[in-house]
C-alpha cells in the first residue's frame, strides 16, 4: 500500500513540476484573449461526470479515452471548474478498461469533464447549461 502511494506521489510530482515551472507565460493580463473565450460555449451535453469503477473493493476514477489529450509528456483532460469554465487538468493515467482509462491522480470523483477532447475548447470557455439539464438537476435535489 505504501509503495503504491509512493508511486502515485512520484507520478503526481512529475506532472506538477513542469506545469508549475511553465506558469502563465505572461498572458495573465491579456483581456482580449479572455473576451474571445467568453464568446465560445460548450454545450452541456458534451460534459459528463467522471465514472467510478469498483474493482476488487478499490474505487478508480475512469474517463473515456476520447477525453484525453497529450502535450509533450503530459496527459490531460478538459474539466469544468466551479465557475462553469473549461480548464485543462493534468492527470496520471493507469491501464485501460474497455474504451476507458483509469485516472490515478488529477481528478476527483465529483469532477465534470468534456467527454471528447476538442482543441478548439481552450481554457476559459463556458459550459452552456441547457434548460432541460438545469431542470433535471433541480428535480434530483
Amino acid at each position: 500500500m505504501i509503495k503504491k502511494v509512493s508511486i502515485q506521489l512520484v507520478l503526481l510530482m512529475a506532472l506538477a513540476v513542469p506545469v508549475l515551472l511553465t506558469g502563465c507565460h505572461g498572458h495573465e493580463g491579456s483581456a482580449p484573449h479572455k473576451a474571445a473565450h467568453d464568446a465560445k460555449k460548450v454545450p452541456a451535453s458534451a460534459v459528463a461526470p467522471v465514472r467510478v469503477l469498483n474493482e476488487g473493493g478499490v474505487e478508480y476514477i475512469v474517463v473515456p479515452q476520447t477525453a484525453l489529450f497529450r502535450q509533450g509528456a503530459l496527459v490531460g483532460v478538459l474539466a469544468v471548474n466551479v465557475d462553469g469554465r473549461v480548464e485543462a487538468r493534468w492527470v496520471s493515467t493507469g491501464h485501460t478498461v474497455g474504451s476507458d482509462v483509469i485516472v490515478l491522480a488529477g481528478l476527483e470523483r465529483d469532477s465534470q469533464i468534456v467527454g471528447s477532447y476538442d482543441p478548439e475548447l481552450e481554457g476559459g470557455v463556458f459550459v452552456k447549461q441547457n434548460q432541460a439539464a438545469a431542470e433535471e438537476v433541480q428535480s434530483n435535489e
